[in-house]
């Protein structure tokens, strides 16, 4: 279970444990928790700190109260996945790698539409920002830990630059992602090669670099890594077998 935040309220610390509980199976779908008065006694907390906390749990789609039927634990297709904190307590527990696999596999298919996308509709001030996170990726390249903010900076233009707010509440689920895997060399090239192509408005361009990207930097494997090469004067990424 992932460590106490020295932030988080009696409510939110009640609601982790729980929701823990839940994503680890100890409380099974269709199970129905204790009372109010036993969870309390469980937890340490009052009752209602404990009401506060499946408060909380129901609006992540975890739990569902009635008042003859008492509070149910619902099934993992009506959890709120893109829910920064669910994912942090999927990503603490046993499921781990599973969720970081589908988050990858979800991140291979949205991120070249997006990037496609950001280089058909990025304003200037977008393009600028998007050139600025590939300058703190670089300044950060030798330091795993603000490298990979830095990406997620990076993620966060792109998202913005495509202007779709839909897509954009992926970012958690994808932040999550890029903090969970190993840090992969060299990819502070291969961000600069997608911000060159959404600035040239090259959705094509930018399609191809973060595909490309995706699939050199996912789940830190070394299956792959990044090259330059050069295309009829424009610096573009492709992917080799690692040896």
């Amino acid at each position: 279970m992932a460590n106490s935040d020295p932030a988080e309220s009696l409510a939110e610390r009640a609601a982790r444990l729980i929701g823990g509980a839940i994503v680890r199976g100890d409380l099974a779908p269709g199970a129905v928790l204790p009372v109010e008065a036993e969870l309390a006694r469980a937890h340490g907390v009052s009752r209602t700190v404990v009401r506060e906390a499946v408060k909380i749990l129901a609006a992540k789609g975890f739990l569902r109260t009635n008042r003859r039927g008492g509070t149910t634990v619902l099934p993992m297709r009506r959890w709120n996945l893109l829910d920064a904190r669910v994912l942090d307590w999927a990503l603490a527990d046993g499921g781990r790698e599973a969720v970081l696999a589908e988050i990858a596999q979800l991140r291979a298919v949205v991120m070249p539409e997006i990037a496609a996308s950001a280089a058909r509709h990025a304003t200037a001030t977008a393009m600028l920002r998007l050139m600025e996170a590939c300058d703190v990726i670089e300044r950060w390249a030798a330091d795993p830990e603000h490298a990979l903010e830095a990406e997620i900076a990076f993620h966060q233009g792109l998202f913005d630059a495509a202007g779709n707010r839909i897509a954009g509440s992926l970012l958690p689920a994808f932040a999550a992602f890029i903090r969970a895997r190993p840090a992969a060399n060299g990819q502070d090239a291969a961000y600069r090669v997608v911000a060159d192509a959404v600035r040239d408005r090259d959705s094509a361009a930018a399609r191809r670099a973060m595909a490309a990207l995706v699939a050199a930097g996912d789940l830190g494997t070394g299956a792959a890594v990044p090259r330059i090469r050069v295309r009829a004067g424009r610096r573009e990424l492709a992917v080799a077998a690692a040896t």
